[in-house]
């Protein structure tokens, strides 16, 4: 989509926007071209898949010196979503721990994380109380 499409879709600035392309083009996710627009790059067949970090979403706002706060607005225990390859890749015919988390800076929205965990992978995500802890934070410090 376009830039000012996005800022339309997420509410937000075209220079968030701006900031958000530029990052993943320089991750290598995608190739912005000049009066073409933004296209999802081609892996070399040798890449399997681009790595990204785990932001700690509270350090940075204390960072900024802003008070962080976070609610979990979604937990739920499911099967793989079939339409969905990454899922299958992730999960394959096991459950996924499914979370959808907002976090704040001063009681503002600031990002909406949703996150997908493998039980099979980290099976102590299960006993995690997602409640006062921010899955992002957990995988970090776990």
């Amino acid at each position: 989509p376009y830039e000012h499409e996005l800022m339309e879709q997420y509410g937000c600035s075209r220079m968030t926007v701006n900031k958000v392309l530029t990052a993943l083009a320089e991750s290598g996710m995608i190739e912005r071209r000049r009066r073409a627009g933004s296209f999802v790059a081609r892996q070399p067949p040798h890449l399997e898949q681009v790595a990204l970090e785990i932001p700690d979403i509270a350090m940075e706002v204390g960072s900024r010196g802003h008070q962080y706060g976070y609610r979990l607005l979604q937990r739920e225990l499911r099967l793989a979503d079939v339409g969905n390859a990454g899922e299958v890749e992730l999960a394959g015919s096991e459950m996924l721990l499914a979370m959808r988390c907002l976090h704040l800076a001063d009681g503002r929205p600031l990002a909406l994380e949703h996150r997908l965990i493998s039980p099979v992978g980290v099976p102590e995500v299960l006993e995690v109380d997602f409640n006062t802890t921010a899955p992002g934070s957990w995988l970090l410090q776990n």
